[in-house]
């Protein structure tokens, strides 16, 4: 997965990342498997609301967000928020999350 930000002359550069919470897993197995040439699978039967939180290095325009779901794990709803962090604190975490500002 690439986080992406527009550089001096309009040009897309890779920036970090980091998952902060993943429903009920590990954050580091995601991190680990999300750029494998299989990709990310949640576990069996998780439990569902099922939260992603990623945060980003810096401010980003998100242009474009794609899922690529198995056909037996198409989710019946999906909702974005995006949100800006205007504390900048070093470790951002699930509650930290919950207070950014749309």
């Amino acid at each position: 997965m690439l986080a992406e930000c527009l550089g001096s002359g309009s040009t897309l550069n890779e920036i970090s990342w980091r998952p902060i919470v993943v429903g009920k897993e590990d954050p580091k197995r995601f991190a680990q498997q999300i750029n494998s040439d299989n990709g990310w699978i949640s576990d069996q039967n998780p439990s569902y609301r099922f939260d992603i939180v990623l945060a980003l290095t810096q401010p980003t325009n998100v242009h474009r967000i794609k899922i690529d779901a198995m056909s037996e794990r198409i989710p019946s709803k999906i909702e974005f928020r995006i949100g800006i962090d205007d504390k900048q604190i070093d470790e951002p975490n699930y509650e930290s999350s919950k207070n950014v500002r749309s």
